[in-house]
């Protein structure tokens, strides 16, 4: 049986395999196809997903929700 942990590194995985390809396209559309800040920005959201998902001692209420909100703000 996994462990808590361990569900939540799933969680987040699978939520990141799932938003990654609209989250970047997001990025492409907002930073008019800046490369390199699309990368930071993407690479930036990841980690600070998996702070929320594996820091957090309750869980987030919408993970999407957070992750979406979470680039708009690196965004700008």
């Amino acid at each position: 049986m996994p462990s808590k942990s361990e569900n939540k590194i799933e969680l987040c995985h699978q939520l990141w395999k799932k938003c990654e390809p609209r989250l970047r396209q997001l990025c492409r559309y907002k930073l008019n196809s800046c490369p390199q800040e699309i990368d930071e920005i993407i690479s930036e959201a990841y980690l600070s997903l998996c702070d929320a998902v594996l820091g957090k001692k309750t869980e987030l209420k919408n993970p999407e929700g957070w992750l979406y909100g979470t680039v708009n703000n690196l965004i700008k």
